[in-house]
């Protein structure tokens, strides 16, 4: 209910209620923010991008080309395109070999963001507390109370592997100084807590960019840094309720029931994508920027279908265990 959900967000636990096509665009936040724009071919409502980069506006949606309306443009790109080589360049040498990103997020779909990063060559330290020790580490292979049981999570350890670490206390002058200085060698800082963490702390985006002009700021809150539900707090299975991926997941005849995480690597790899169109901004402007990818928003991307089924057919999809209304082999 609305007043569970309220009571929920004073005591910031992760609640939210489920959504189906027809709830989700009518939704408080998405309205407030505009989470849901009109097809520009007409007929249904699509979500719009989930990410945003303060300063530069995202390129409006556009109707698709009309068959082989731009076949021409493809055979001359194709035509014109250089010879792929690795003449030059060093084997173990990653695309993102040189950049340096300071990783302050927890759980999974923030680490993950950084796990990619590092993947591609980017050299990632990760910021970490002792005070508040990420979740992720009580999800441990061991029992709790036996020798550095907290180091045995297999999730955490998944999501950060590749990358460097240090603990801060950012509570403590010569801590905030630590972290100063680290964000002043970075070229990229990625966050997942709620949006009055960092402003708690004093780490505003005007703040960070006076340490370092030409800083991607990643922030991935999880409804957005705006709207009724701005300090809400929320995780993978907060997302799979509000998307309408619950509303799908189960048999005809029960309940509701989450896919069990998937929301949060998919945040992650937006994140990941927003950061890499965060950093060719910076490359063509010598800016920083301050980049927004939002965590719902990805979710209402990846279970669209919903939504653009009600919108343009009035046709509300359900649940039917494994069945499957147009593919087959199903039902296994």
């Amino acid at each position: 209910t609305a007043a569970g959900c309220d009571l929920a967000e004073r005591l910031r636990i992760p609640a939210a209620p489920i959504g189906n096509g027809a709830t989700i665009p009518t939704m408080d936040q998405f309205t407030a923010r505009g989470g849901f724009v009109p097809n520009p071919g007409g007929g249904f409502l699509q979500p719009r991008v989930p990410y945003r980069i303060a300063g530069h506006p995202t390129r409006p949606f556009t109707p698709a080309p009309a068959l082989d309306a731009d076949a021409s443009a493809v055979h001359d790109l194709a035509r014109d395109a250089p010879p792929v080589t690795a003449a030059g360049r060093r084997p173990a040498a990653g695309p993102l070999d040189g950049l340096r990103v300071l990783d302050c997020t927890a759980y999974w779909a923030g680490p993950y963001a950084g796990f990619v990063l590092a993947g591609l060559g980017a050299d990632v330290l990760h910021v970490a507390s002792v005070h508040r020790p990420d979740g992720m580490r009580f999800g441990s292979a061991r029992t709790p109370g036996t020798d550095r049981w907290w180091e045995f999570g297999p999730t955490f350890h998944a999501a950060n592997a590749g990358k460097r670490a240090v603990t801060l206390d950012l509570g403590r002058p010569e801590g905030r100084e630590l972290f100063r200085r680290l964000v002043e060698r970075s070229d990229v800082l990625l966050e997942n807590f709620s949006p009055r963490v960092m402003d708690a702390f004093g780490l505003t985006w005007e703040v960070l960019r006076s340490w370092n002009p030409r800083l991607v700021f990643v922030r991935m809150p999880a409804f957005g840094l705006d709207g009724p539900w701005r300090d809400r707090v929320g995780f993978a299975q907060t997302m799979e309720q509000l998307s309408g991926m619950a509303w799908l997941t189960g048999e005809a005849d029960g309940p509701p029931r989450n896919a069990r995480g998937p929301c949060d690597p998919l945040a992650g790899l937006h994140a990941v994508f927003a950061a890499l169109v965060g950093l060719e901004v910076v490359d063509r402007t010598g800016a920083g920027v301050h980049v927004e990818a939002t965590m719902v928003e990805t979710a209402l991307n990846a279970a669209a279908e919903q939504v653009i089924e009600w919108s343009a057919r009035g046709v509300l999809l359900t649940r039917d265990g494994n069945h499957h209304p147009g593919l087959a082999p199903s039902g296994v």
